[in-house]
């Protein structure tokens, strides 16, 4: 198979996806055999040359190269000249300063993704550990999954995870990829978030359907088996609200599907109507201002944890296969509080 990007978890700076943030908890990692190391390609890179990195890390130079930075010759004189270009621009050599400082040390990190891996393993059925690399691209992409010689490997690009002192919307003001209520999760406590959420996009696909009900109870899904694979976070990463927002749409359940049922959203299949609400978004729309966006995807997550409690029977690798939104809307019997 060829090396490519599967499933990505992206912010070009061209794309409109949109995410808010929220704090790390302090809740206790769950205790696992698994080792994760990752390979710091964004070291790595800076001390050699295209053919040595080629060589050393064929799968992932690969797409390193042709997709990240762009370096489509095949002739290693022009590869290396290409790459030294890079590693002598002056905004990706701040970029690697400021990694170097905040990522000097990633323990906590490979032990938070190797329990998060351990609990997906074990409740999937899958055995194999995907190699993780980290990498700078010049705030290209924050995590992807690609064949790694037959087996999956994720990129992780931690320049864009350096948080609240590297001012992200200063860069591109009219591209919303960094505004301000985005780049708020641009810091490392939602990197294990990202990864998870990578491969869960990898394996659940896109929603079964184009009505608001379909997205929001697929991301429901989603949502739900983050919370099952990383369980040492807090509600507020998985659903990359503040504090502040997580328990409005907490305390407001009720208001919130009265909305949807006054304006009959849950059947809408015109995007324009139903993008803010499953998509993030500073608010949403024809709610009172504490609202965010995502309010669909939040009630979704609501709706599945009532099906999973009314139907405790149900692995996780059966709720990952279900498709049939309607069926699972009515057997939850969710009622919003």
């Amino acid at each position: 198979m060829p090396n490519r990007i599967t499933s990505v978890s992206l912010f070009l700076l061209s794309i409109s996806m949109v995410y808010i943030s929220c704090e790390m908890d302090s809740k206790e990692l769950p205790l696992t055999d698994l080792t994760v190391n990752i390979q710091r390609l964004d070291r790595f890179v800076f001390d050699n040359s295209a053919s040595v990195i080629s060589s050393t890390y064929p799968s992932f130079s690969d797409i390193y190269f042709k997709n990240i930075l762009n370096i489509k010759d095949d002739t290693d004189s022009l590869s290396n000249l290409q790459l030294e270009q890079f590693k002598s621009d002056d905004f990706i050599l701040e970029l690697k300063h400021k990694t170097d400082s905040i990522f000097d040390n990633v323990d906590l990190l490979e032990k938070q993704l190797a329990a998060s891996l351990d609990l997906f393993q074990q409740q999937t059925g899958e055995s194999t550990t995907p190699q993780i690399y980290s990498f700078i691209g010049g705030l290209s992409y924050q995590s992807f999954l690609f064949d790694d010689n037959g087996n999956d490997g994720i990129g992780i690009g931690l320049d864009m995870f350096l948080g609240d002192g590297f001012r992200y919307e200063q860069l591109s003001a009219q591209n919303p990829a960094f505004s301000q209520y985005i780049s708020r999760t641009f810091n490392k406590d939602h990197i294990t978030k990202k990864v998870m959420e990578t491969i869960l996009d990898d394996r659940l696909g896109q929603a079964k359907g184009n009505r608001m009900l379909d997205y929001m109870i697929h991301n429901g899904k989603k949502s739900y088996l983050l919370e099952q694979f990383i369980p040492f976070v807090h509600d507020s990463i998985i659903m990359e609200y503040t504090a502040n927002q997580l328990r409005w749409c907490d305390q407001n359940q009720s208001q919130i599907w009265s909305h949807f049922l006054r304006e009959d959203l849950f059947y809408e299949t015109d995007f324009r109507k139903i993008n803010k609400l499953i998509n993030a978004s500073p608010q949403s729309p024809g709610m009172p201002d504490e609202a965010p966006g995502k309010t669909a995807n939040f009630i979704g997550w609501k709706i599945v944890s009532t099906f999973m409690r009314r139907h405790p029977e149900v692995s996780i690798s059966e709720l990952m296969s279900l498709t049939n939104y309607q069926e699972l809307l009515d057997k939850s019997k969710y009622k919003p509080k």
